[in-house]
């Protein structure tokens, strides 16, 4: 009994053993194995773009184009594929409800100039009756509405003077409170930057951000874009703008700027790997640095002060 007792505990201790041990082998892998991706975008006359992800020699792989209006999706896990397409309208069905539309517009319209001309025949019985009465009841009514209109509208005057004094009261005293409280916290603020482990914060941050941008730029990366604004001077300034990252994108990276006309068009293409592992030190570095630690707990503190 003892010994079946044994066998038992033993077979289940190999067993969790074993299931320990894939459960980290899998962990690895997510960790340590990355994730590759290619993707390539043309606008021409028409859009089209393509994006493709894989992990783990292509066992895992995702799919996804655009052709002019159409999407296809497609999902493959141990080459077993899960495709999913959305197309747009066939211009036969277009054409029928459109065709569809413009008769009950017809009919609609139809009905309407026949509701109308018997409203206006009518009208022209009616209305003679209708102005004589009007214009009897609005010659009573105008001598006691002129009275009325004049005390109402010196209150009302007066009333929109008030009302126009107390809101520049009310800003005024908003905006001088508003600026007592950013000069209090002027100073607090300044002594938590001038503070020494706030620059080591600072410079950890940095320097985690340069690593976090070095990894995710992609291994090849070529483009050909052309663009052009309304304002030439804004396409400067973009361009302008755009030569700051010229240092990471590369020399492989060709704009041509058209001051002239309102385009975009263009080709790009872009391959790279990211990995889970790396993103996870650098995580794991910014959130157990103590000066970063005491900087957070320190603005924790004064929001909670107010």
């Amino acid at each position: 009994m003892i010994l079946t007792l044994l066998t038992i505990a033993k077979g289940i201790g190999i067993f969790l053993l074993v299931l320990l041990l894939l459960l980290i082998f899998l962990l690895c892998l997510v960790i340590f194995v990355p994730v590759r991706y290619m993707a390539k975008a043309e606008k021409r006359d028409k859009t089209a773009a393509f994006l493709k992800l894989h992990w783990l020699c292509r066992i895992l792989s995702f799919q996804l184009s655009y052709d002019d209006g159409v999407l296809l999706t497609r999902l493959k896990i141990f080459g077993i594929s899960w495709k999913k397409k959305e197309k747009k309208a066939s211009e036969a069905v277009f054409e029928a409800e459109k065709a569809v539309e413009t008769t009950e517009e017809a009919i609609r319209d139809a009905d309407i100039e026949a509701a109308e001309d018997t409203q206006k025949e009518n009208s022209q019985e009616v209305l003679p009756n209708i102005q004589a009465e009007t214009e009897t009841a609005a010659s009573e009514d105008e001598f006691q509405s002129a009275k009325e209109s004049e005390g109402n509208q010196r209150k009302t005057l007066w009333q929109r003077i008030l009302d126009k004094i107390r809101k520049i009261w009310y800003t005024i005293t908003s905006i001088c409170d508003k600026i007592l409280q950013i000069k209090d916290h002027i100073s607090e603020y300044l002594a938590i930057w001038q503070a020494e482990e706030t620059q080591q914060a600072f410079v950890k941050c940095k320097k985690e951000l340069v690593r976090l941008l070095r990894h995710l730029k992609p291994k090849k990366l070529k483009a050909e874009i052309t663009f052009g604004m309304d304002d030439p001077a804004l396409t400067g300034e973009f361009l302008g703008a755009l030569s700051i990252f010229y240092a990471y994108i590369g020399k492989n990276v060709v704009i041509y700027p058209d001051f002239e006309n309102v385009v975009f068009s263009g080709t790009i293409f872009i391959k790279g790997r990211i990995r889970t592992g790396t993103l996870l030190l650098i995580a794991g570095r910014l959130y157990f640095d103590k000066n970063i630690r005491k900087l957070i707990q320190k603005f924790r503190k004064e929001e909670a002060d107010g």
